[in-house]
Order: C-alpha cells, then structure tokens, then sequence
C-alpha cells in the first residue's frame, strides 16, 4: 500500500485564512531595476526584470533587516495592502510591482543601495527563504575589518570576503543596536551586503540614461532619499528603484513615460516625510527630471468624533500603465507623532492613478480606552487637500478584549482592504486590556485582524500569533472581538477564507486523507493560533502523530498540516496532537494534548460547494468531484475568567461548545465528562455537565480558595459521537484561582 504524507509550515497555514493556495507554476516574477547614483561611492546594482503574470492571491509576512515585521496581502486584481509592525517607530517604504515587493526602512537609509544591497529587502526572496535564512554574500572594507556584520550569521570568511544569512533574529539584533548606533557607523567596516541569488539586469529595449535630480524639503540636494520609476506605456518595459544620495540618481530607462515617486524626511523639520510624485517624464533619449520635496505640501490627516492622538499614517499611490500589463504601488508608512505630506498630483496623461490614505489614532490617556483605523481612497490625481472627517455614522465599533496571564506588551494590528488595495498598522499595547475600536473605510472593505500576545522589548521577539477571520466592515455595526483567551487549543477550522474557498480541515478524497490543526487557537471560534515561525520556537513545541487501523503512518513535530495516502483501505482514523510551551504571555508552561478518532466510512458528505480540499495542489487545479468531508469533533471552551485568566472560589459556570468539522451538518454527542484539577493532577474533581441542546453544555465544578500551594487548574474532557467517533483531551494551566 502507498503511503504518503507532506507537511506543510504554519507560516502559510495561518496565512491560507487571507487566501493562501500554493501558486500554480508560473513564469518568473516582474522585478525592478535597482540603481544607484554613480557620483557616491555606491556600486551599481539591477536586478532582473521579466513579463508580468496574473499573480495569485498571496500573502507574505517577513522580518526586516532592522526588525520591522511586514505583511504583503496581494489581492486577485493584483493590488496590494501592505501592513507594518514597526519596533523602532521609524517609516517604512513599501514598493510593489506587477508581482514583486520591496519594503525598505527608513532606519537604513544611509546605507540603503550601498553598503546594503536592494536584494536583502525583496519581500518574494525572503518569503522563500527557508528557515536556515536568506544565503548572503559580505564584502568588506579590507581584511582587518572585523567578522561580524550586524543583521548577519557569518557562516564563514575568507579575506575580504564572507558568506552568512539572515534570519529573523540576526534581522531583530539589528534593530536592537540601532537603538543605540546609527546605521553608518554599525556598517563602517562593511563595503557590500548582497543576497546570494541576486540576479542582473537583462534589457530588451535601447536604453537612455534617465538623471533623477532630488531636491529635498530645504531647497538642497537630497540625500537619504528613495524613488521609483515607472514606465506607464508598458510596465514590463521597467520599474525601477532608485536611492537618491547628494541629490542625484541615473538609471539606464528604454524610451517612454515615466513617472517619478519619492520618499525622503525633511531635514529642517523632525518627524516630517516628504512623498512626492509627478508623471509627466518623457524620455527619448538622455533625459534629465527634478523629483522636489517641497511639492509635498498636502498634510494627509483625520478629523475623529472624539479626541484621539494619531500614532500611524500611510499613503499610496498606485499607478497602472496604458498597455494594462501592469500595476505598481508605492506606500510610506509613518509612525508616532509622523507628519506626512504629499504632492497634489493631476491626472497622469498617460496610464492611471488612483490612491489611499490610511490612519491609526489612539485616546487620550485618562479616558476608556479607544482607537480609530480609517482608510480614505480617491481615483485620477491627488488632491490638494487630504484632511479627512470621520463622522460618527461611518464607523463600525469593536469591543475587544486582549486577555493575559501578566502584564505584557503586546501589538494587535489591522489590516483593511478594498478595491483599491489598502493595508494596516500594528501598534504596541499594554495587556490585559478592553477597549472599543472604532473602524470606517469605503464600501466592500474587509477588516483582517492579527495579534501578537507578547513582544520582548530587548530582542524584539514577537510571541504567539493570533489571525482573525476577516470581516465586512458595515457602517453602524457593533461586533466583538476576544483575544488569547485561554485555554490555547488545536483547532479544525472551517471559517470562510478571504480569497475563494474555505480550506477544508479534515477531508477524503479517493485515497488520499488531509488533516489541518492549528496548535495554539483561543477562545474566540473566528480565531486560528499556532507558534510564530520566525520568534516563538525556543519557548513552544509540538507534535503529532496520525494512525490507520491502530498503526502509525504519520508522525512529526511542528504544526499539523498533512495529506497521506491509504484511506480508501482503512477501517479507522486517529490523530494525536501534543503542543507544550509557554504561550501568550503565560508565566507557567501549559502542556495540551488531544485526540481524536473516527470510522474512515464517516467521511459520507461531499464538502460544500465553497470549499477547497488540502489535496488541491494549487487554484488552477479543479476542485476534486470526491472531496468528503471527515467529520472530526471539534470543541471549544468558555471560561469566566478575568482578563488576567483567573478565576474567584467558588461555584463555577463554565461552557462547553461541541461541534463537527462543516457544523451544516449536525451530529450528535453523548454528554461529556469533565474532571478538574487544582493540585497538579494528584486529585481530580467530576464537573456536573447539562445538556442545552445542539451540542452546547453548561459545566459546573467547584473552585476552591486559592492557597500558597495553589497550582493553576487542569482538566480533561471525553465526548463520543454517534458515528463512532470520540474526543478526549488533557489541558494544563487552564486558568489560575483569584
């Protein structure tokens, strides 16, 4: 019997509930040229540049060098929204092509082009990168430079030249000493960082040598300034990145229209960003154009029903060419006290413009809690004011609970997308924590929830990630949100996916059987939770296994994402899934361990119409005729605790939620039995449970006082089915006695 099984990371799992699917092949991805100006010391470098393809829905979420965390969601149409977690609260430039994305710090803009090569910054070669990190060549000053070169593991050295890699942590170290150091002075002794697989330029066309000339904010040369060029005739032609030093940038363009968007700080004024844009270039042969910052008078800022602090802006133009090959966006991102201001810009003679703007505002301090996330959007030029008035009839309203063990900082973020792309801030917060969140974008817009339930100030680790299911934003809504609400359990979801179908947890298709669980999943059922690839390893771990017939075919470590063949010939399923770790800013370590098992022949229903089997390669492929449905328990737990996840003496009320995987389909349960512990295990208190109905049960157990020997409670949970399926789970740390 051929038995198979493929194990996928979480890192795409968690992100398949924005519209994940693996990609089907496709050819190589547009990418710009990057130059820099000849009259620094910077060497030249381009990268590749192919014909466009329709890009598939993805999202990406990577470390950069500097410790910003950005995601990329990239929607069918091709636009882009693009979300930043900034650590040191410096801006952020996110540039997008047709299928490539390039997001730059600001924090690194004296090094940017120069000692640090474009290709350390390509969003697509990070994403691919495997855990081992992205391969890197360093070049240095001379052969007495010192070895290590920060944002780098050296793997080995040879003169003047090394090779590494970066990784999320080496990524995170760099925004560490940028604390302290500037980014010149930390790679003084370095001539060129380059990722490995970067690749040369190869045009097609007679090539003219474009000169960019930037002027800043003060009327001087630019320096540290960052622009983009972008034929609008026929984006596969060129996009180009350029960085600006001593007031000059050449790039090498073939003939055509171009428009020209930078991004700079003002050097007269603090916490100023300058985003400036013209598009009407012409190049025909050597060709000189003034990109000047203080075209950039339009402040963007929102108007609030009550009195909030704006703690992040963005702006982004996007642009598509005549030929429709091609679509670019350029976002900046700014945070804190940032004022941001850019140039009013008319419609482009040739080829399209549209834009967003983007805020997250806070509350005063002395007040309940609140924020603001808004989006505004326009079509065919920039206007030459972009204040905005938010009114109170425009806004959705989130009640949101952020639930933790201990104090902790943590950073919720949101991401908003909509026809014309959009994107989001992710802004630190002190936990445990309720607060009401005030949300309006235009019609059709989608909100995409995401939290981080612990950062560490002093190495920028970022520890257990939560994703919402995304939802529709309607104007005059209330809704609630509840975050790292323990206990912290694998769960088989089945809610909707952002792009297409919803991706099936459990399912049968001929021979070939696919499980999907999601290891750290709180309370809240639109909620998936599982260890954060890039920081949560050294503190979480887990493991699973998966048995035909009694015998084990599958087994390993890490998040469950696996297909395996032989179901078409076994009687029975099970599946055992152990995850340990301290999560979501607990201070005790929780250990879970779940099981499930079930008669093969119970896999009966076709899945709905709307879903995708795991076994489906990739979007191109036709959904499976045969794709059934293997109806695992799913189950969920209510508990009265606090936000800090404790629990008073006495009788207790608690819930517990019984379903199946596609809930459409009722089946019922026996009622379950439920044993409490608050002495380790030693001793075991029987919970009273009482059926409600529809698999819904009130549990009642006694809590007693807490003592100086009072350990957190633990339970465990049986429940059978009447196909022959049961449940049963063990989960330590559930809450602690107040």
């Amino acid at each position: 019997m051929l038995r198979r099984h493929v194990v996928l990371p979480l890192s795409a799992l968690a992100l398949a509930l924005v519209g994940l699917t693996a990609p089907a092949a496709a050819s190589p991805p547009v990418r710009p040229s990057v130059v820099t100006p000849p009259a620094s010391a910077r060497p030249q470098a381009q990268l590749a540049a192919t014909g466009p393809t329709a890009p598939a829905p993805t999202v990406q979420q990577v470390r950069l060098l500097g410790g910003d965390l950005v995601s990329v969601v990239r929607t069918p149409s091709g636009r882009i929204a693009p979300t930043v977690w900034s650590v040191n609260g410096s801006p952020v430039t996110v540039i997008t092509t047709p299928t490539a994305t390039y997001a730059f710090p600001h924090a690194l803009r004296a090094v940017l082009g120069g000692r640090l090569d474009p290709s350390l910054f390509d969003v697509n070669a990070l994403t691919a990168a495997d855990a081992s990190g992205l391969p890197v060549s360093v070049t240095y000053t001379s052969t007495s430079a010192p070895t290590a070169v920060p944002g780098v593991e050296i793997l080995s050295r040879s003169g003047r030249t090394a090779t590494g890699r970066v990784t999320p942590s080496s990524s995170a170290a760099l925004g560490v000493a940028l604390r302290t150091a500037s980014a010149s002075s930390l790679y003084g002794t370095v001539a060129r960082v380059t990722a490995t697989a970067s690749a040369g330029v190869q045009p097609h066309f007679p090539m003219f040598t474009l000169t960019v000339n930037g002027v800043d904010a003060a009327g001087a040369p630019m320096s540290g300034g960052l622009a983009a060029i972008v034929n609008l005739d026929d984006m596969a032609k060129y996009v180009g990145v350029a960085f600006i030093d001593r007031g000059v940038a050449k790039v090498s363009v073939p003939a055509g229209s171009y428009a020209i968007v930078a991004s700079s700080l003002d050097p007269t004024v603090p916490d100023r960003l300058q985003f400036a844009l013209r598009s009407d270039v012409t190049v025909s042969g050597a060709t000189s154009a003034t990109i000047d910052a203080r075209t950039a008078t339009a402040p963007v800022r929102f108007a609030t029903p009550k009195p909030a602090t704006t703690n992040g802006l963005a702006f982004t133009a996007n642009l598509t060419d005549a030929a429709n090959t091609g679509f670019f966006a350029a976002t900046v991102f700014g945070f804190g006290g940032l004022d941001l201001r850019v140039s009013p810009s008319a419609r482009p003679r040739v080829g399209g413009l549209d834009w967003s703007a983007l805020a997250h505002l806070e509350s005063p301090q002395g007040v309940a809690p609140y924020t603001y996330d808004l989006e505004r959007v326009g079509t065919g030029g920039i206007p030459s004011s972009l204040t905005f008035i938010t009114r109170s009839a425009d806004l959705s309203a989130v009640t949101a609970s952020y639930y933790s063990p201990a104090r902790a900082l943590a950073m919720p973020s949101r991401t908003l997308i909509g026809t014309q792309g959009g994107g989001g801030f992710g802004s630190s917060v002190s936990v445990p924590l309720q607060r009401t969140e005030y949300v309006a974008a235009p019609p059709g817009t989608r909100a995409a929830d995401e939290y981080f339930a612990e950062i560490d100030t002093q190495s920028f680790a970022m520890y257990g990630h939560l994703v919402a299911e995304p939802w529709l934003l309607q104007p005059g809504t209330s809704r609630t949100q509840t975050w790292n609400k323990a206990p912290l359990t694998p769960r088989l979801f089945d809610g909707a996916m952002w792009f297409g179908a919803t991706l099936c947890p459990a399912c049968v298709v001929g021979d070939q059987l696919s499980v999907l669980a999601h290891p750290f999943s709180d309370s809240d059922p639109t909620h998936i939770g599982g260890a954060n690839d890039m920081t949560d390893r050294p503190r979480t771990s887990t493991s699973w296994a998966i048995a035909l017939d009694g015998a084990v075919v599958a087994n390993g470590e890490g998040e469950l994402a696996a297909t395996l063949g032989g179901a078409s010939t076994a009687s029975t399923v099970a599946v055992d899934y152990a995850t340990d770790g301290r999560i979501g800013g607990a201070t005790t370590p929780s250990h879970t361990v779940t099981h499930w098992d079930l008669p093969l022949a119970a896999a009966r229903g076709l899945a709905p119409a709307a879903w995708q089997c795991w076994v489906q390669i990739g979007p191109a492929d036709p959904p499976p005729s045969d794709c059934r449905v293997l109806p695992l328990m799913t189950v969920r737990y209510e508990l009265p605790t606090d936000l800090s996840g404790r629990i008073p003496a006495g009788e207790t009320r608690a819930r517990l939620l019984v379903s199946h995987v596609d809930a459409t389909r009722p089946i019922a349960v026996s009622t379950p039995t439920m044993d409490v512990s608050f002495d380790g295990g030693t001793t075991w208190q029987r919970a009273r449970v009482i059926a409600e109905g529809s698999g819904n049960f009130t549990v009642k157990f006694t809590t007693p006082p807490a003592t100086p020997t009072s350990r957190p409670a633990k339970f465990k949970v049986a429940i059978t089915d009447a196909l022959g399926g049961h449940f049963t789970e063990l989960v330590t740390a559930a809450f602690t006695v107040r």
